[in-house]
């Protein structure tokens, strides 16, 4: 069995994994044995890829641009991602700065902004030898390094100024919808650049050592995925059918969640449906409030799924510790910021047409800036039209009475749940509702089969919750006996989500700054704190139980598409890789400028 210490080790080697600065190893093929890819991408190639954030393609065309004088364009470009994120009176703030910075002519440019990219010498190349080695290995100016913003260097072609010669209608379209900074302010001036860098500097990129890099690193993303890939840490919860650990990819260094479901507890369950639906679903989420699949891939004995790295734990945890040192829930505060953002996951799912149906505090994640992420998307189903699902699904406790009794599954059940665990949050348990069964009563909020055999027996009573704590607000209990409604055609929510977002219990929540994360947490997780049960509670799975069950080519066909790869989520962790190397780099010549230190140990 582990003891604390082992749980301590354990817990000291995520936090070291998750701020650790390991040298980046690539191991990338030589051109010479990529050339019909190079073909196809020559061919394939766009401008508009450049223009993508956060891909390998942007990053070495933005490393092009810098060497030819344009990292002041580079720089704008960067600049936007907190103003395409941000909303309101924020956003206009980021888009004065950005205009000031970036957007301002100056009175005489050091360098003519007609002209195009510095022609080729022997002491600048733009065309390198065509082998692996030419990936950054030397001091850059890429996104790790870049000047302050607005800074240009002596031959830099000023964006501003640039701007007022060759586009100044774009430029005059900016300074005319500032004081409203709509999420399109820049567009006309991206366009303009994406237009310019299309001409010489787009032919020269592809004749660079950096297109070059695009092709080796393209034929790199491609890389099949196994358990190999990855160095496992520890577990950090345990569900049904396995476990969720702490992972590393060993390539890029990038940390995620690595949800493992072995096959034979599956078979056991006759549960290859949830699996096959859990990343069914999960593939399309594209909210920050629903986690998001990145990878997925299976091998003789689990299916993986693959997550960003979610370090503040559940909600689960958090109440525990909170009724060990008060005896009670959150702040009020507290627990409505984490039901608003919530609500905006659950809205995610039922704008899919997905009910979730296992909301509880266990199932909802905390990343490491303090916001909500809701997981373990297994029980999720989409609703159809032609049929209604009367199944039951969900956690006895948490579940909606028509849930319980049978008579449709419906998007209001979630907002039960929500009710559920919003209670739970404030006064750190869930509702508790006494029946007398001799009378047939029954209620949701009981776990026992009794309360399922009441609901099902068409003289059952349904009871209802009337008494609450010192701790709820006349607000908190109104929304709560509205979320508590037994009719779900009569519930708050029914009418349309805005239903619940209108109740005064939200007054003084910004529904438009939450949806774009710019509300401060009530709680930020501690970088150095692991949240998550120790390695004796979490336990380990008795394989002894499973010895007699084989896993066939049969079964292995229910899982012919379980792979899966997010190219969003490659692109992400390669282009953190190059920044780190590049980074790395420098330090490394730094240190041997000074007489120190050791070549870079980077194998590209």
């Amino acid at each position: 069995m582990f003891n604390e210490l082992e749980t301590d080790i354990s817990d000291m080697r995520v936090i070291t994994a998750m701020s650790s600065d390991t040298k980046i190893a690539l191991d990338l093929k030589p051109l010479a044995e990529l050339a019909s890819l190079e073909a196809k991408l020559r061919a394939d190639f766009k401008i508009g890829l450049v223009m993508e954030a956060e891909t390998c393609c942007r990053f070495l065309f933005a490393k092009h641009l810098r060497e030819n004088d344009y990292g002041n364009f580079v720089d704008f470009m960067d600049s936007l991602v907190p103003f395409q994120k941000g909303s309101g009176a924020k956003r206009v703030t980021i888009a004065t700065q950005i205009k000031s910075d970036y957007l301002s002519s100056i009175s005489a440019p050091s360098k003519s902004p007609s002209l195009g990219p510095r022609k080729e010498s022997a002491a600048t190349p733009l065309v390198g030898p065509r082998s692996s080695e030419e990936l950054p290995g030397q001091p850059a100016e890429g996104p790790g390094s870049q000047p302050p913003a607005g800074s240009i260097g002596p031959r830099d072609v000023h964006l501003g100024h640039w701007l007022s010669k060759e586009h100044p209608d774009e430029l005059k379209a900016v300074t005319s919808k500032l004081k409203d900074a709509p999420a399109d302010l820049f567009d006309p001036i991206l366009k303009a650049m994406e237009a310019h860098f299309s001409g010489a500097l787009m032919a020269t990129f592809m004749e660079s050592k950096h297109f070059n890099q695009y092709v080796q690193l393209s034929d790199y993303a491609k890389t099949k995925l196994t358990l190999d890939s990855f160095k496992v840490f520890r577990v950090l919860g345990r569900g049904a059918f396995g476990a969720v650990s702490a992972v590393q990819k060993t390539d890029t260094q990038r940390m995620y969640a690595l949800k493992a479901m072995n096959k034979k507890m599956v078979k056991k369950g006759h549960c290859e449906w949830m699996t096959n639906n859990e990343q069914e679903v999960l593939r399309q989420m594209n909210s920050v409030f629903v986690l998001k699949l990145d990878f997925s891939f299976h091998d003789d004995e689990s299916l993986y799924l693959l997550f960003q790295m979610l370090s503040g734990g559940d909600l689960k945890f958090h109440l525990n510790e909170a009724w060990e040192q008060k005896g009670s829930g959150f702040s009020m505060e507290r627990a409505c910021f984490y039901t608003a953002e919530t609500l905006l996951g659950l809205d995610h799912m039922h704008s899919h047409n997905i009910v979730y149906r296992d909301l509880k505090p266990d199932n909802v994640l905390l990343a490491s800036s303090g916001h909500v992420v809701i997981s373990d998307l297994g029980l999720a189903i989409k609703l159809r039209k032609d049929k209604l699902n009367t199944s039951i699904a969900g956690t006895p406790g948490y579940w909606a009475p028509e849930i319980v009794a049978k008579t449709g599954t419906y998007k209001q059940a979630d907002y039960w749940s929500l009710g559920v665990m919003l209670h739970e949050m404030v006064c750190g348990r869930r509702p508790v509702v006494k029946v007398d069964y001799k009378k047939k009563e029954w209620s949701p909020f009981n776990q026992d089969v009794k309360t399922e055999e009441m609901a099902l027996d068409k003289d059952g009573m349904f009871k209802p919750l009337t008494e609450f704590s010192k701790e709820f607000t006349p607000d908190c209990k109104d929304l709560l006996l509205k979320l508590f409604e037994p009719n779900p055609m009569k519930r708050i929510g029914a009418g349309g989500v805005q239903e619940i977002k209108d109740h005064p219990f939200f007054a003084k929540y910004d529904w438009d700054a939450g949806e774009k994360l710019e509300l401060k947490p009530p709680f930020k997780p501690d970088e150095k704190t692991v949240y998550a049960e120790s390695l004796a509670d979490v336990g380990a799975i008795d394989h002894n139980k499973l010895k007699k069950i084989k896993i066939t080519a049969e079964d292995n066909a229910h899982y012919a598409d379980f792979e899966f790869t997010d190219e969003h989520a490659i692109q992400v962790g390669l282009y953190g890789a190059l920044i780190k190397i590049d980074e790395q780099s420098m330090n490394n010549n730094n240190t041997s400028n000074k007489g120190g230190g050791g070549g870079c140990c980077v194998i590209l």
